[in-house]
């Protein structure tokens, strides 16, 4: 039988042309680069982390936004003052919820004693909610309050600098 003939193999020759061209182009595209040619446009990239934190926390933000526009809180001492009248409250009903179940143990309950300590319960929780709030409220304005500083300081530090700047250039 006659053997089959296997396709002709093909060469291909690595000159100096085809590898002079090849790290020309290369050399080229990296200076491109390096002057800013390429890319031409910069590829908009979604930070998806953060927009997740921030949807997680707009249901606080709103609670914050509401006490604020709610209660026409305009400083941070009115929030304070807010924040301490409400821990008065809920020790105060905290106390009488802590007498309501000490009428529950008693071997004939007051009627209405299960129910009222319940309505306290739902009572305190409210104004606990309240009082996060009022506290989220003043740690944000406080860390605002940095942030200005600090932003301050840095054009304090900045201005003699164009201030010299700017006399060079008078000159």
């Amino acid at each position: 039988m006659p053997r089959p003939r296997a396709a002709p193999r093909r060469c291909r020759c690595k000159g100096s042309l085809s590898g002079q061209k090849s790290s020309l182009f290369r050399l080229y595209l990296y200076y491109c680069y390096q002057l800013g040619i390429y890319p031409k446009r910069p590829v908009p990239r979604v930070n998806w982390p953060e927009i997740n934190a921030l949807w997680r926390d707009i249901g606080k933000t709103l609670e914050e936004l509401h006490l604020t526009s709610q209660r026409g809180f305009s400083t941070v001492a009115e929030v304070k003052s807010h924040r301490e009248a409400l821990t008065g409250q809920i020790t105060a009903l905290c106390k009488e919820r802590a007498d309501c179940a000490r009428q529950l143990r008693w071997i004939e309950p007051p009627p209405g004693a299960a129910q009222r300590r319940a309505e306290l319960t739902r009572q305190i929780a409210a104004l606990r909610k309240e009082d996060a709030a009022a506290k989220r409220i003043i740690e944000k304005v406080e860390k605002t309050a940095a942030c200005r500083e600090e932003y301050r300081r840095q054009q304090e530090r900045d201005n003699p600098r164009r201030k010299h700047r700017d006399k060079d250039r008078i000159r």
